[in-house]
């Protein structure tokens, strides 16, 4: 279906100010949020004089039933409730700067957030998107594609290195790469055998290495080193997945149905809770609005 038509909610047109990295097709319309109300109920808990004025005799005899009973009580009973959870699927390619922006920016909001909430807890996935389809599959300068970028948007670096710096990336683009199809089998093999934690530090690594320290997103050598040191995973295994050609065709078809789908037009897009798509490049405070929302209306999983 089309980007107008898709089933999930935008956010208000107001909120995509920011930046973003590549677009496939015409911005699509945005609809708002459902308003969540924001009423709150107070509850009176005024007390009687004579309920307050309880003996010292009655305190002393209620204690040790009330300790008694609490031993009594199974202990999932006793247990703290569970979590509710909030879940992220990020849309992003490793050749997008902002993708690896995006990611540093959820990264701290999301680990102060569920600090802050202990009834949240956050469940973030990484999904496959392709803004350079056409790209070779090997032996492309960096530096010429972004350096590209920047003619058609004279302020295209400058603003990556200003959003980078808040974020403890130092972009340093340089050397080759290709094609981001491997590595993004990689990230799918990362969380099909050992979840979203993994996944998420091959995701990181792949980042650093390609915009931090010259790496190339299409040595398979590499790839399967960023498989075994992030993720634990043992050499055979990452090599088996990444020739896999079964397993790519799968993971073609996610980048697909994010385009024909879901509506996806720029990188990075995030969709919270399969209902909430926010598209491009945004800052922590559109988030964390997001994230309150969702949490007073009682939408937390």
């Amino acid at each position: 279906m089309s980007a107008a038509a898709s089933p999930l909610i935008g956010l208000p047109s107001q909120q995509q100010q920011h930046h973003h990295h590549y677009r496939s097709d015409d911005q699509q319309q945005r609809q708002p949020l459902p308003s969540a109300s924001t009423a709150t109920t107070s509850v009176s808990t005024t007390t009687s004089s004579s309920k307050r004025s309880s003996t010292s005799t009655t305190e002393a005899a209620t204690a040790p039933a009330t300790e008694a009973m609490r031993r009594n009580k199974p202990a999932e009973e006793l247990a703290p409730p569970a979590r509710g959870v909030i879940r992220l699927e990020i849309y992003a390619d490793l050749l997008c700067p902002w993708c690896f922006i995006e990611k540093h920016s959820l990264d701290a909001l999301t680990k102060r957030y569920a600090e802050e909430h202990p009834d949240v807890r956050f469940e973030v996935t990484w999904k496959p998107y392709y803004i350079a389809p056409a790209m070779g599959k090997h032996n492309v300068d960096k530096r010429s594609i972004y350096e590209r970028l920047n003619t058609l948007n004279p302020t295209f670096l400058s603003r990556i290195h200003v959003a980078a710096s808040k974020h403890d990336i130092a972009f340093s683009i340089r050397g080759l790469t290709g094609s981001s199809r491997p590595a993004h089998r990689l990230i799918a093999l990362a969380l099909a055998k050992l979840g979203p934690a993994a996944q998420s530090r091959v995701v990181e690594m792949l980042f650093q290495g390609h915009f931090e320290d010259g790496r190339d997103l299409s040595d398979e050598a590499w790839l399967v080193a960023v498989g075994r040191k992030a993720a634990g995973m043992r050499e055979e295994d990452v090599r088996r997945g990444l020739e896999d050609d079964e397993a790519g065709r799968r993971v073609d078809e996610v980048a697909e149905e994010a385009r024909g789908v879901i509506g996806v037009e720029a990188v990075p897009c995030v969709v919270v809770q399969g209902r909430y798509k926010v598209g491009g490049y945004q800052e922590g405070s559109v988030f964390e609005g997001l994230f309150d929302k969702i949490r007073l209306a009682g939408e937390v999983l």
